[in-house]
Order: C-alpha cells, then structure tokens, then sequence
C-alpha cells in the first residue's frame, strides 16, 4: 500500500492528462486522442462460517493514453498505452507513456493483410498475458466436475513445453493481484501451477474440491509469474526468419473444454530478423495445448502491468489466415 496515492489531488490529475495530451499530438495525422487518470485506495474485510476473520488494504496508480489516426482511404489504425502499480513511485515518466501510446498508433499506418502461412509467432509481452489467460481459464476444479477443462487427469502430465513454468504467487510485493487470503479466507501462499511443462497444481476451492476429491489450493489465481527466459523482444526477432509479431488480438474465442481457439491478430511481419510491414486483419486457429507445445523461446522481458507477469513468447508452426 502507498499512502501516497490518497494525497493526489484534482490539480495533480489535471496536470498528467495535459502532459499525457500534449505528448499524443506530435503527428499531423493524430484525430483525437483521451488521455486518463485513476486511482484507488480500497479496505476489505471478510468473515467466514469455518471462524476465519480477516482485512486487507491496497491502493493502485494508472495514466495512459488512446490515440487514433488517419490512414490512407478511410483506415483509422488505433493504439494505446497504460501503465499503472500498487505504488506510484517507479512508474514511467508521464510524457513518455504519451510518446508510447502516439508511436504505437503511427506504426499501424499501412497496415495490410499478411499471406496464408504456417510460420513463427513472437507475442509481444504486453500482448502474452491474453493467450496465457486463455490456456490457464479451465485450471479449476469447477471446470473439470462440469465436465469443461483440457486439465482433467493432467496434473502430474506433462501437457505444454518444457519451456514454461507459471506461479501464482499471491505475496508479490506490490503485486497487481497479491493479498493475504483469498475469497474463503483460505491463507496465501505461492504456488507452482507448470513446471517445466507438468502441470503441478490446480485452483480448487473447498465446494468443488469435496465434489472432486481434490484438496483445496485457492479458489482463484493471484499473480501468475512466468519464468523468463533471456533476451528483449529485439534478440527474440534477430533468431526468426520468417515469422509474425504479434502486438495485438483482436476478438477471438477458446473453447475451455477442447482448447480449440481462433484470433485476429494485428502486428508486424518479421523477415530474417528485422521487424517488417504491418499486418492486421488476420487470424490464428488451433489448439491451445498444440500451441504451447510449440512455445520454443521466451524473452527477460517481463511485462509488469497486470496479474499475469509474463515476457514476450515465440511459438513455432502457427498457423495464420491472411491474403
């Protein structure tokens, strides 16, 4: 908790959406631009049946910007940034999170659609914490007695790469998604949820761990740590000959129960190591645990903005929809 963040006053908010504002018009082809501000300072409390008692404090800080431009005929790219923490100490400079937001829109300019290919795909880190989610959403034993979840029988399988191993560790100090207890009051603790591509835990809470027979971990996920690897997005891309990076998805569903999924995505061609044209308007199908079989490096890049702490991922033979 940062007792800080109660002291930011209407004149302090002011100030960061103008610095944020200013920083979004340094290009002519800007149409608008929303720049914001939030932050919270939230007390809970809890009580259950079994005796347990207990009360928690946390604040949050975010600022970030939207911005839309005018492209060629009437293509109008979108882009954004937002950082935010438990503290506001150690965030970036607010010009620089505006500066972000503009180029990350700019470089849409132009995009076009990509060919029909089997190929590699980097995931940005930003954009890893979706498809991770994707794969984690069914790691429940509420999921797995209704019948609905590629994680039945699998604990103690190898199921993914053995590049990957995820952690919720619920005591991550100033952890977007740490506490003391989760919704039963059950204590935090870390806990290994894939090792090296076996997965060792699930989320059971106390009713559908007595349905299932499984011992209660946690009802729900705190924050999920991935393992990094070495290496920024930039070495990730220098080892790709042909390959896409992928920034940002664009609608999409999963299927819990088969991992069967499909994705836009928007991002840029990678050709023998460099970043390339954009691309948008395509699609991904697959399998979600094909997918992560097929996770062959992961970067030092940690994405530290959300609940789900993960670097960038590069995943082999994916396949994309295009022109």
């Amino acid at each position: 908790m940062d007792s800080t963040v109660s002291t930011i006053n209407h004149d302090r908010r002011l100030e960061i959406v103008q610095a944020l504002d200013a920083a979004t018009h340094g290009h002519e082809k800007v149409i608008s631009a929303t720049s914001g501000v939030n932050h919270s300072h939230d007390v809970s409390a809890g009580a259950s049946s079994n005796g347990f008692t207990g009360s928690q404090e946390s604040t949050s800080f975010w600022f970030g910007a939207e911005v839309t431009v005018q492209d060629a005929g009437d293509k109008r790219p979108e882009g954004y940034h937002w950082v935010g923490g438990r503290h506001v100490g150690g965030l970036p400079d607010v010009s620089a999170v505006g500066k972000e937001a503009l180029e990350r829109t700019v470089t849409r300019m132009g995009s076009a659609k990509g060919p029909t290919q089997k190929a590699t795909m980097i995931v940005e880190n930003r954009a890893a914490g979706r498809i991770l989610g994707m794969l984690m959403s069914t790691a429940n034993a509420r999921s797995i007695q209704q019948g609905r979840s590629f994680f039945q029988g699998k604990v103690g399988a190898e199921l993914v790469s053995k590049k990957l191993s995820i952690t919720d560790n619920p005591l991550l100090p100033r952890g977007l998604a740490s506490r003391l207890y989760d919704g039963e009051g059950i204590a935090a603790k870390a806990m290994p949820v894939i090792e090296a591509g076996v997965v060792k835990n699930l989320y059971i809470d106390t009713y559908y761990g007595g349905k299932t027979s499984m011992t209660p971990t946690s009802g729900g996920a705190s924050n999920r740590v991935v393992t990094p690897g070495q290496g920024d997005l930039s070495a990730l891309m220098k080892a790709i000959n042909n390959g896409v990076l992928v920034t940002e998805w664009l609608g999409g569903n999963a299927d819990g129960t088969t991992g069967d999924f499909s994705l836009g995505v928007a991002g840029f061609e990678v050709k023998n190591g460099r970043l390339g044209a954009p691309i948008g308007e395509m699609n991904i199908t697959g399998n979600l645990v094909t997918l992560f079989k097929g996770l062959t490096s992961l970067g030092g890049d940690v994405y530290p903005y959300g609940g789900i702490l993960t670097p960038s991922l590069v995943f082999e033979g994916v396949q994309f929809s295009g022109a």
